[in-house]
């Protein structure tokens, strides 16, 4: 509530004189939540005036504060939040009421107790309050039921038998039904298996006995069914296929006939198993599987082929094929043993028979009994044990071997102890990876080492640029601008050559006799690759005028061996674009005529050209009978009619040109180009066009020279008449001369 406070008074005089004021204090009052206030103020005692007037203070108004609440419980209401006044303490938001919760209960089951573990009584939980009530709603303060432990009885060790199983001491425990070790620890097993019978000599200790029936009578069948038991034969050589291994890596071949299965052991006996896929699986009653490992020809029990396809030929022949590697199996006669190849070529080699089991004459069952064999060692005993398809079995001890002693120690291992060492040395010289030293070996294998000097230095006695010490990788190069041999150049292409090499040979073959392209071979048969070399001037090869190689040459080339990735592919290594001398040629020079020096084919010139001769003044020449008046015609070939007289045929297939002598003609022929008609100061002659030049008055052609436009197209004219015509060519002048015999005519195919 906010007031308005005035003071009204009357000024009043003394004897008319203004009042001297005495200043009295006038109270104020503080300001609360709700209602204003007045600051101090000042008056005169004596007249009562107003000397400073009170001011009004605002109402401060609340500030709140909550009242917290409390949360209510299963059985206890709660309160909400509520606010009031931290000044004053009114109460500015009522608290309000929760009603009680309730319990939320969830009954739990009995648990009865085990022996190891706890279990509890039927009740109620609440998940509120988390307390456990019984079923009547009493709460309770305990529901555990305690773990009733083991109630343990002792079972004594048993011993096995032959049938009968054993056991170890232990306890068990009624309760539980589980077994225990003397300290408590639970048992997983307790039982002995039985021993089975041990027959020697047919009979047990415990006082069985047994007569197997290992075999009936072997006949030839023209199929096999999945646990046949079944011999394996080639019939052309009498021999069976056995387990057994001869030369380390091939299979034994045993002997027998048709009527004759006397020779039959386990390892030629072969279980069927008919897979799948309809492949079949050989395995012997000793367990070892016929095979073919990823490579190689010989059978391999560990090796990952083992299916087999059977390639009926009739009457009881087969073709047996691995279904991975496609190998055929035979008998290798000249080897003398059992091996496949990858084609069976139809030959009796391949040819296969299976022998099976016949029945028993009374009718009663044949036991196929299938060995499982361990092996005695010197110091423990073997077991076989022998099943058959229809479960029957027996086990047969095998007898430790005891020690053979040889040298002093035992194949096992064992060292005689009785044996004294006695050591013979031996020196081991140093390689570039270990020391040099003594070792000492004793007959019965043991050995012992004494160091010696040290590593050797790297050595390439073989100059294939690898140290010759095995497992060393080390390179070495032959010094920089030595004569290397082909051996050693054909192994440098391995690494990057800094430097040059000298090597020598016998040119042996030519394959590109104008650009330079041939092999040389040394006297050890190795060879290399020599392309496009120089001479001492740096003059490529195709531009050498003499001194060009041919075949017998001996030719030493300097440059670097690399791996040679072109043309013959034959050779691995190449020097290219190195200086060549030749070291010894022979000149072997053709006979000079009236018109060409005598030449080698390395381009020396001999004897000059003869010139033509007429001594019986014939006009005609002696040696050659060249018409010794014969003029050089010439004759413009152009389409371009201002310079030449070609005349284009209504058909346009050919152009001819004439002088007084002849006639040249430029066909189409078979091309697919159309003939070359623009005009031009000469005629262009296309692929598959022919050229024709023909006499018109008898006269003989000696030659004719063609010139072209371009360097590259004087090449491509000189491969198309290579093989057509011998010819000379001219660079400098653009010129191509071909040689001919006295003709009339002259054709060109281009």
């Amino acid at each position: 509530m906010l007031a308005s406070l005035f003071f009204v008074g009357t000024l009043t005089s003394c004897n008319e004189k203004p009042c001297e004021h005495q200043e009295e204090l006038v109270k104020g009052k503080a300001a609360t939540c709700t209602e204003t206030g007045l600051t101090d103020g000042k008056k005169c005692s004596v007249c009562q005036e107003t000397l400073v007037a009170q001011e009004v203070i605002a109402a401060l108004g609340h500030t709140e504060v909550t009242v917290e609440g409390k949360a209510a419980t299963c059985t206890e209401t709660g309160l909400t939040d509520g606010k009031k006044c931290s000044v004053c303490q009114e109460t500015l938001v009522a608290q309000e009421e929760i009603p009680a919760l309730g319990h939320t209960e969830e009954k739990v089951e009995a648990k009865a107790p085990t022996c190891t573990e706890e279990g509890n009584v039927a009740y109620t939980h609440c998940s509120v309050c988390d307390k456990n009530f019984d079923l009547e709603g009493k709460e309770l303060e305990n529901v555990v039921v305690d773990a009733l432990g083991h109630t343990e009885e002792t079972v004594e060790a048993k011993a096995p038998t032959c049938t009968e199983e054993g056991n170890i001491a232990y306890t068990h425990c009624s309760v539980c039904d589980k077994n225990f070790d003397s300290e408590g620890k639970e048992l997983e097993n307790v039982v002995i298996e039985a021993l089975g019978h041990k027959y020697i000599d047919g009979e047990c200790e415990c006082g069985d006995k047994y007569t197997p029936v290992l075999s009936g009578e072997w006949t030839l069948v023209t199929e096999i069914k999945d646990g046949d038991q079944v011999l394996i034969g080639a019939p052309a050589y009498g021999k069976l296929l056995s387990v057994e291994k001869v030369a380390t890596f091939y299979n034994k071949g045993v002997e027998y006939s048709a009527t004759d299965f006397t020779n039959v052991t386990d390892k030629e006996i072969f279980v069927v198993t008919v897979n799948s896929d309809g492949s079949y699986t050989f395995t012997s009653v000793t367990g070892v599987v016929i095979a073919l490992a990823d490579s190689y020809s010989s059978l391999n029990e560990t090796g990952n082929n083992k299916a087999w396809t059977l390639e009926e030929k009739g009457n009881g022949i087969f073709y047996l094929k691995n279904t991975v590697r496609g190998n055929y199996l035979e008998w290798y006669d000249s080897k003398g043993n059992w091996s496949s190849y990858a084609t069976s070529n139809l030959s009796d080699l391949f040819e296969l028979s299976f022998y099976a089991r016949g029945e028993a004459t009374d009718g009663e069952h044949i036991h196929n009994y299938i060995s499982s064999i361990k092996a005695a060692t010197c110091t423990e005993d073997g077991l076989a044990t022998y099943t058959c398809s229809c479960g029957d079995s027996f086990t047969k001890v095998l007898e430790a071997l005891g020690h053979s002693y040889e040298n002093g120690r035992c194949d096992c291992g064992e060292l005689d102890p009785e044996h004294e060492h006695s050591y013979t040395s031996e020196e081991v010289a140093p390689t570039c990876q270990v020391v040099g030293h003594t070792k000492y070996t004793c007959l019965c294998g043991d050995t012992y080492t004494v160091d010696g000097t040290e590593l050797a230095e790297h050595v390439d006695a073989n100059l294939d640029i690898t140290c010759d010490y095995e497992g060393c990788t080390k390179r070495i190069l032959p010094a920089g601008d030595s004569k290397i041999s082909l051996f050693t150049a054909n192994h440098m292409i391995i690494v990057s050559l800094n430097s040059s090499y000298y090597v020598e040979g016998v040119v042996t073959e030519i394959t590109d006799a104008k650009n330079g392209v041939f092999i040389i071979t040394d006297e050890a048969g190795d060879h290399i690759l020599i392309r496009l070399p120089k001479n001492a001037e740096g003059q490529a090869y195709s531009a050498w005028t003499s001194g060009k190689v041919v075949v017998g040459d001996t030719v030493s080339v300097y440059g670097k061996p690399t791996r040679n990735t072109g043309s013959p592919a034959t050779e691995k290594a190449k020097v290219e674009g190195g200086l060549l001398t030749v070291l010894k040629h022979e000149h072997v020079f053709s006979e000079a005529t009236c018109t060409k020096p005598s030449v080698c084919d390395c381009l020396a010139q001999g004897q000059e050209a003869l010139g033509h001769a007429d001594e019986n003044a014939d006009n005609a020449c002696d040696r050659c009978n060249w018409n010794m008046k014969l003029a050089t015609s010439n004759i413009v070939v152009a389409t371009d009619t201002t310079l030449a007289n070609g005349v284009l045929a209504e058909d346009e297939t050919h152009w001819t040109w004439s002088n007084e002598n002849f006639d040249v003609i430029i066909a189409k022929g078979s091309s697919t180009f159309t003939l070359y008609k623009t005009a031009k100061a000469y005629m262009q002659l296309k692929k598959q066009n022919t050229l024709t030049v023909e006499s018109k008055n008898g006269l003989k052609m000696q030659s004719v020279t063609i010139s072209v436009t371009s360097e590259s197209y004087l090449t491509k004219l000189e491969q198309a008449i290579a093989s057509q015509y011998e010819f000379t060519s001219d660079v400098s002048t653009l010129t191509l001369t071909i040689t001919l015999d006295a003709a009339e005519t002259f054709v060109l195919e281009n």
